[in-house]
């Protein structure tokens, strides 16, 4: 059966169901029993693992975008009703940060939302497959709602010691506009590469002379850190085991020779890996990107070992496979570490493009090392990991007695 959570905080938690004794709303003891199906995931549902999210079946598309066309009608003039609603409260200086939005709105305007909602559910649930890697998403998913509830610690009494500087004046002015939660969309690129939403906090594109001023609600951030990743993604296609050590080094002993520095090493690489033009007789030999190409791409569409479709002509073809999959690879160790963490104090603060960055408690520093084993053991592999441990996010430092 088809239900609707409702939770805009995470003080402000409820559902709604339309059984057949009629519609209602409730906000305590909520039962879920017996109903399996909803619009999408959210903390409120943390401890409930049976649950169907509609929100996966259409790859993160909007209510509007699939509402059906006898529902249309209704559902157009209910969002400008809410809409309207939200303007009055703002212009009443009304916060909602401080107060639970259902509270305030009329229960009957809430009851039709939520019964249109729930329709809307119900015909994509009848009019989409289920996708293939439905679990994946799934985890993903799960893992960065419940990042969005954890606010980021900013330290604000730094900011304002270095406030003589441009740079942290407007980053400061621009932490007023912006939520301190990080709100990452799953489905913001065509490769599944994460991004953030309008108005998040800007964690993926944050200057690195501001990381200092972000620090954990913990004790200290702890981040691990994929070597090289997308080199040794394609290591892992080609059927080359991974390398037990930096990759760049791997490659001047396998590849280019000892007179080869590791920054040359790395520009050179990485000058032939991002260009499909790109000649190189030597990184050609050792990393067949045409046998990736001939696996992944039909001549239309990539689809990635995580069952990712991507349209793409051929030039793009192999970027593609690489940064999807990577990209993947990370989301799936990181689901790994969230459902490790899920009774514990330390959190994944978030996500960065081939790390994670957890904020954890001196209580729980003896599960570090499980911790990076869980991360680094890979579908393909055991991917080698840098793990630095820093009191704020611009002065990490590595350290070497996990290994």
């Amino acid at each position: 059966m088809y239900f609707q959570n409702i939770d805009d905080k995470r003080e402000c938690a409820g559902a709604f169901f339309d059984s057949p004794w009629g519609r209602e709303l409730v906000f305590e003891k909520i039962n879920l029993e017996g109903f399996t199906r909803t619009w999408k995931y959210s903390e409120s549902l943390r401890e409930h693992e049976h649950l169907e999210f509609a929100w996966l079946y259409v790859a993160g598309r909007s209510l509007d975008s699939v509402c059906p066309d006898s529902l249309r009608n209704s559902w157009e003039s209910a969002t400008k009703k809410l809409e309207a609603y939200k303007k009055s409260l703002s212009t009443a200086k009304v916060s909602l940060t401080e107060n639970c939005i259902f509270d305030i709105i009329p229960k009957k305007f809430l009851l039709n939302y939520l019964y249109l909602k729930n329709e809307i559910t119900k015909s994509v649930f009848e009019n989409h497959s289920r996708p293939q890697n439905y679990d994946h998403l799934l985890g993903a998913h799960r893992m960065i709602e419940e990042i969005r509830f954890q606010a980021v610690s900013v330290d604000r009494s730094a900011m304002k010691a270095r406030f003589f500087k441009k740079k942290v004046r407007h980053f400061m002015k621009d932490l007023n506009k912006k939520s301190l939660s990080i709100r990452y969309n799953l489905f913001g690129t065509k490769t599944g590469r994460l991004t953030t939403e309008r108005g998040s906090f800007p964690i993926l594109t944050l200057d690195k002379d501001l990381r200092e001023f972000i620090k954990p609600n913990h004790d200290a951030f702890l981040e691990i850190d994929f070597n090289a990743a997308e080199l040794r993604t394609l290591l892992a296609l080609v059927g080359t085991a991974q390398p037990e050590e930096d990759v760049h080094n791997w490659n001047i002993k396998n590849i280019f020779g000892p007179s080869t520095t590791r920054e040359e090493a790395k520009k050179r690489v990485f000058s032939w890996l991002y260009n499909p033009d790109s000649k190189d007789f030597l990184l050609n030999r050792a990393y067949d990107r045409v046998l990736i190409k001939e696996k992944y791409w039909d001549g239309q569409n990539v689809t990635t070992p995580f069952l990712r479709e991507i349209e793409s002509d051929e030039y793009h073809s192999v970027n593609y496979i690489l940064q999807s999959t990577t990209s993947d690879v990370c989301l799936e160790q990181a689901s790994k570490v969230h459902k490790f963490l899920k009774n514990m104090k330390s959190k994944i603060a978030f996500i960065m493009h081939d790390s994670i960055v957890l904020d954890v408690t001196k209580e729980e520093k003896n599960k570090i090392p499980e911790i990076v084993s869980l991360f680094e053991n890979t579908r393909f592999g055991k991917y080698m990991v840098n793990v630095k441990l820093g009191k704020n996010f611009g002065d990490m430092k590595e350290i070497k007695w996990i290994r």
